[in-house]
């Protein structure tokens, strides 16, 4: 037990022994510890929530971002498959718009290695579109008035197997010459007016 003592002015003192000094000194001792490990014990359980938590936004943005893919991938595909089908069937057109077109070369005489040579030649110089049969028509005749062959093409042929299932097309004889409406349709096709006369044949 601590003592009660006055000093020289008549103030009391608390006065210890040793071993109460020791006692004391170590329950305040065990008191700091204990609130010390109360606060490890507190920042632990914060940083594990904390890490949890991080945990959990991180998972969260793992499967968003694995979502995000999967649905990207699906978009992917289902664009190529869009893309396919749209370059099968211009493929398709375009190789039907070509038959047209070798079909009608052979009018001209165009199984003539040098004939179809020539109208190729004038098929590449002619500005008409090959977006259909007649502009297709059309265009032949440019590349065969280009090309100085003799044939004409019927105004509207009705084509047959492998083309529409109709009809085969209908075509005038060869004649000799280019006739005057295929020379100014040559000339108007190509911009070119009055500048070329037209090449009699003798």
């Amino acid at each position: 037990m601590p003592k009660i003592i006055e000093d020289d002015n008549g103030n009391e003192l608390t006065v210890y022994t040793a071993e109460e000094l020791a006692s004391e000194r170590s329950k305040v001792e065990e008191e700091y510890k204990g609130k010390l490990a109360e606060k490890d014990e507190h920042v632990k359980k914060k940083l594990d929530e904390f890490m949890q938590g991080k945990k959990s936004v991180e998972q969260l943005s793992a499967e968003a971002e694995a979502k995000q893919k999967e649905v990207d991938a699906k978009i992917d595909g289902a664009n190529k498959l869009a893309q396919d089908a749209i370059a099968k069937a211009d493929a398709e057109r375009q190789a039907r718009l070509f038959a047209i077109r070798d079909y009608m070369f052979e009018q001209y005489g165009s199984t003539d290695p040098e004939v179809k040579k020539k109208l190729l030649e004038g098929w590449d110089l002619a500005n008409v579109p090959m977006d259909n049969e007649e502009n297709i028509k059309r265009r032949v005749q440019v590349a065969a008035s280009i090309a100085g062959v003799n044939g004409q093409v019927a105004v509207n042929p009705v084509y047959g197997a492998p083309f529409s299932g109709g009809y085969a097309p209908q075509f005038n004889q060869k004649k000799e010459g280019v006739s005057d409406a295929e020379h100014e349709l040559f000339k108007q096709e190509l911009g070119l007016g009055n500048f070329i006369p037209k090449n009699e044949q003798k």
